[in-house]
């Protein structure tokens, strides 16, 4: 008896984590074009996917939990958003996201230190 309550809690456990689901909508900020493959980091799991037709990621079966997940693609700006799972809010649809390419990022970046520098000479 005493090795049947633990196996029933890890069964238990796996059973809920099955329920959950998480998905978003991510699409280049410039041109609304749908991106062709996103991570999505909990903790120290990483999660790739890939958009159905419709454009949407589903990443399915993920632990119960609060979590800081950072979602990126290559090449563009990485989201940091908190999500939870729990007993009553098993999805979480994030609905569409815009990812900044890191070209924008640097070229702000440049601009601001030309700035900078021609307000001390």
């Amino acid at each position: 008896m005493k090795y049947i309550c633990p196996a029933l809690l890890l069964f238990s456990q796996l059973l809920l984590s099955q329920n959950t689901q998480l998905s978003f909508r991510p699409l280049d900020a410039h041109s609304l074009q749908s991106l062709d493959e996103i991570s999505v980091q909990m903790g120290d799991s990483v999660f790739v996917g890939t958009p159905t037709s419709s454009g949407e990621v589903v990443f399915e079966a993920l632990p119960m939990g609060t979590y800081d997940i950072v979602i990126s693609a290559l090449g563009y700006e990485a989201l940091t958003l908190t999500v939870v799972f729990s007993e009553t809010q098993r999805q979480n649809n994030l609905g569409t996201l815009a990812f900044f390419p890191l070209s924008d990022i640097i070229e702000d970046s440049v601009s601001w230190v030309s700035l900078s520098d021609d307000k001390l000479d």
